[in-house]
């Protein structure tokens, strides 16, 4: 492993190969698992990596490791989103969260669904997202976990958009910000609260309504807050919205 982390891929895949090879000698089905959940790790991305992680699940599975195998499917499920197999990883994200359940592991749980909503609005199969959604939400009350909350309720929003209804994308990103709102003490929500406000401002812009505009604002005050670089890839460069709204009042 460290001469994997040192970028000598060769000699740290020999040395995991010799630890594989030793393993199945001792019949050490924990050990199996791990020296290919490595070698899955070490092939840089490849479909090789796909091989290895699925030799792990099954000496995971034989050795009834529930932990190490939700570790291994979403190495695998990761994998296959980037190899572009987005079924499969779908496949590998249910099967992790039905483990993460039965291990009581709620950040688990909540990272599976996020991952499987990602996924399934690259199908485009909203009425699927949605469902995912209600989960998410359901398990986020459940755990008075505002964040989780606050994400499902964006996820709703953006998933509403997708689907035309502006009136449901509305109410859901509305509803998401009073939760920031609620909890304004939060970096996490704050960034959140950003986001809201950016569709938000995209929606009412996009329907000539000035409302738009206060909500630009509130993105540009917690751009200053937080600092640019938190909130990059989260919102709208403040000068593409500032376009968009001087268009708007133009027409």
């Amino acid at each position: 492993l460290l001469h994997c982390r040192k970028g000598e891929q060769l000699k740290g895949f020999q040395k995991l190969r010799l630890a594989l090879d030793m393993f199945k000698e001792l019949q050490h089905k924990l050990g199996i698992g791990e020296a290919t959940l490595e070698m899955g790790h070490a092939s840089n991305d490849s479909p090789q990596g796909v091989i290895y992680y699925e030799q792990s699940l099954v000496a995971r599975r034989q050795s009834s490791d529930l932990a190490g195998e939700a570790v291994c499917l979403r190495s695998l499920a990761n994998l296959h989103a980037f190899l572009g197999n987005t079924r499969a990883a779908c496949k590998c994200w249910h099967d992790a969260l039905n483990l993460h359940r039965e291990l009581g592991d709620a950040g688990g749980v909540r990272s599976s669904l996020e991952h499987l909503c990602s996924l399934y609005s690259q199908l485009e199969d909203y009425n699927r997202v949605v469902d995912l959604v209600g989960q998410l939400r359901d398990s986020a009350v459940a755990r008075k976990d505002a964040d989780a909350e606050a994400q499902a309720l964006v996820l709703m929003g953006k998933c509403n958009i997708s689907l035309g209804n502006l009136t449901g994308a509305e109410g859901s990103f509305k509803l998401a910000l009073k939760i920031c709102q609620e909890h304004a003490e939060s970096e996490e929500l704050m960034v959140r609260a950003a986001e809201c406000h950016d569709k938000l401002a995209k929606l009412y812009l996009e329907q000539g309504r000035p409302e738009g505009r206060s909500h630009i604002e509130h993105v540009q005050k917690l751009r200053k807050k937080l600092g640019k670089d938190m909130l990059k890839g989260v919102v709208e460069e403040s000068s593409l919205q500032q376009t968009h709204y001087k268009r708007q009042l133009m027409s």
